[in-house]
């Protein structure tokens, strides 16, 4: 039986749900592909369909899962245009744009590169770090450059290694990063355009539309800070939760102050909640951000406080930034 569900489900994660522009909420289906654009992203998938015209992707979808399961599914095109969709006793239909209309999909261009298992673990790694929706625009998604992903949200800075041979700087949106999750399947091979990158997964492909801008020269070199890196404290990051279930109030950034053998959520003796635990330097810190690097950081340089603070983990360094006392 033929499966169409998959193909329309991977090519709906480019087709806007709100536009009104056809561009943007319709299907492009010719020579056997399926492809959505929401203006910025573009999916394509093989479909095994013999018809070449342009349903509305919302209507086609769920008329598609609508079909009584493990019934064989005709497609045909009405002389009014439309697109007939019939399983055993289900029957819908489902507007199309008319043939002559000029769909506008961007499709991918520029030069080829290998892909390589290590990239959605970086891509999935770096994300979090991102500053979706704030920030410079620079900032705004994930950098890629030589063989490594970067990300920064003004607090953390992380470069996760990949091992995939960029060959010049691009930064794509968190929208995109956030797809390409969603897809799981490794990616084969990368086509790097001035404008655009392409993410090809077998015959299945993911493009987006680059953000603007790049980063400031000064940035990557903050990797090279020295610092004393240590382990992490057994519990730590158990202790963050705790500490974070208890906010202190009209604090409208939680922070954890490090001094005298304990973790607090206040500067004071008798105000928040406390944890005795042993950090080798006192400071200031985020406490959304130290949430953040569970799993991510494995040892950090406390002691360059109140300067940048350096961390490690695996295949992966960054830096945490502190509050000024």
């Amino acid at each position: 039986m033929v499966d169409l569900i998959a193909p329309l489900r991977f090519a709906a994660g480019g087709v806007s749900s709100k536009a009104t522009s056809p561009e943007l909420c319709h299907f492009l289906i010719k020579d056997g592909r399926v492809t959505g654009y929401d203006g910025v992203l573009t999916m394509s998938a093989p479909i095994e369909v013999g018809l070449n015209l342009m349903p509305r992707a919302a209507e086609m979808v769920n008329a598609i899962k609508a079909a009584p399961e493990n019934s064989e599914i005709a497609l045909a095109k009405t002389p009014a245009g439309k697109l007939s969709i019939k399983a055993g006793k289900f029957k819908a239909f489902v507007n199309c744009l008319p043939d002559d209309y000029s769909l506008l999909v961007p499709f991918p261009e520029g030069a080829e590169i290998a892909g390589s298992s290590e990239l959605l673990p970086a891509i999935q790694a770096a994300i979090p770090f991102c500053a979706d929706g704030k920030g410079p625009t620079w900032s705004q998604g994930l950098r890629f450059n030589g063989p490594s992903v970067f990300a920064t949200n003004s607090l953390v800075l992380i470069e996760k290694f990949h091992g995939c041979l960029i060959p010049h700087e691009f930064i794509i949106p968190v929208a995109a990063a956030k797809e390409l999750l969603k897809i799981k399947d490794p990616i084969s091979k990368l086509q790097i355009g001035e404008h655009s990158v392409t993410f090809h997964f077998g015959d299945k492909w993911l493009r987006t539309a680059l953000v603007s801008g790049k980063w400031p020269d000064n940035v990557e070199p903050m990797f090279g800070m020295p610092g004393n890196r240590e382990p992490l404290p057994e519990g730590f990051f158990e202790a963050c939760k705790t500490l974070a279930a208890v906010p202190v109030p009209d604090e409208t950034t939680a922070k954890l102050h490090f001094r005298d053998g304990i973790i607090s959520t206040s500067a004071s003796d008798d105000a928040g909640s406390a944890i005795e635990m042993h950090v080798a330097s006192a400071g200031i810190y985020p406490l959304e951000q130290l949430l953040l690097l569970e799993g991510v950081a494995s040892s950090l340089a406390w002691g360059t406080y109140p300067k940048p603070c350096p961390f490690m983990g695996e295949k992966l360094r960054g830096i945490l930034l502190g509050f000024q006392r």
